[in-house]
This record gives C-alpha cells, sequence and structure tokens, in this order.
C-alpha cells in the first residue's frame, strides 16, 4: 500500500463517489421531510379547531350564545379574551383562512374559506376530529358555498 504526500489531495472519482452518495441520501430523506411537513400542518389545524370550538363554547357558557359572525380572517368580537389575537388572521395552517359564521344560540359554523386550502388534508382531519367521513357528522364538505373549503357545525 502507498502512501500519500502531505500534499496529495483526492482523486476525481473519489469526490464523485462522495457526491453520489449525498445524492443518495437527500433523495431519500426529502420526501419524508415533506410528509413530515403536511403532518405538522394538519396536527396544527386539528388543534386550531379544537382551540377555537373549546373559546366559543366558554364564550356561550359565560354569555348565553354564540359570538357574533365575523369576516374571514376576522376574529368574532369578544371571542379575543379566549384566544390569542391572531388566530383568525394568520393563514390556516393547511390553507385558507378561518371564518366564523353566525351567532345567537342556534347552530353556528367554523369553517376554512379561500383559495389554497389543501383538500386533501380535510380527511386526515376529519378522522382526527370527527367521524372520518366528509359527508356526515360535524365536519363536512356537503353543501359548500362560494370560497368555503372545510365546515364545522356546532350547536
Amino acid at each position: 500500500m502507498q502512501r500519500r504526500s502531505a500534499n496529495a489531495g483526492y482523486s476525481l472519482i473519489e469526490l464523485v463517489i462522495v457526491l453520489l452518495v449525498i445524492g443518495v441520501l437527500a433523495g431519500v430523506a426529502a420526501p419524508r421531510l415533506g410528509e413530515a411537513s403536511d403532518a405538522a400542518a394538519v396536527e396544527a389545524t386539528v388543534q386550531h379547531l379544537k382551540t377555537i370550538t373549546v373559546a366559543a363554547e366558554m364564550y356561550r357558557h359565560e354569555l348565553g350564545s354564540w359570538p357574533p359572525g365575523a369576516l374571514p380572517g376576522q376574529m368574532p368580537e369578544g371571542l379575543d379574551a379566549y384566544l390569542r389575537p391572531d388566530l383568525f388572521a394568520a393563514a390556516c395552517p393547511v390553507g385558507g383562512r378561518y371564518d366564523w359564521d353566525g351567532a345567537g344560540t342556534g347552530t353556528v359554523q367554523l369553517k376554512i374559506v379561500g383559495p389554497g386550502a389543501d383538500a386533501d388534508a380535510f380527511p386526515e382531519i376529519d378522522a382526527r376530529i370527527d367521524d372520518g367521513d366528509l359527508s356526515t357528522g360535524v365536519l363536512s364538505t356537503n353543501a359548500l358555498g362560494v370560497n368555503e373549503r372545510l365546515r364545522m357545525r356546532m350547536q
């Protein structure tokens, strides 16, 4: 076996092999990072929906009615005492914006509206919160209005 001198470097073949190994490792890791990002967005959306629901139920328990309706991306009046102020203003993690629709003592809806909402994430969100079927239950994609992507009903 020959010893390299102190001035010797790596051969072109050694460098190409190292770059190929790095490329293969990156090719294996990159799709998994995307999957983790999608799972994190679903989890964050599930937690947001649960948090908004609990806050609205606390509001209803204390004041006797649901919070008043608000425009998409705007916090319903009075709900800011129960939620962090930017929750409605920030984009939903799976895209779109949150929209609180309704007031009074009847049925109200929390919706995800607007372009950019990832409909592929909705079945997983429904499975985590409701019955796993977007055509039935509390979470639904049935009979949506213009720009509505997902609806959550509360009574």
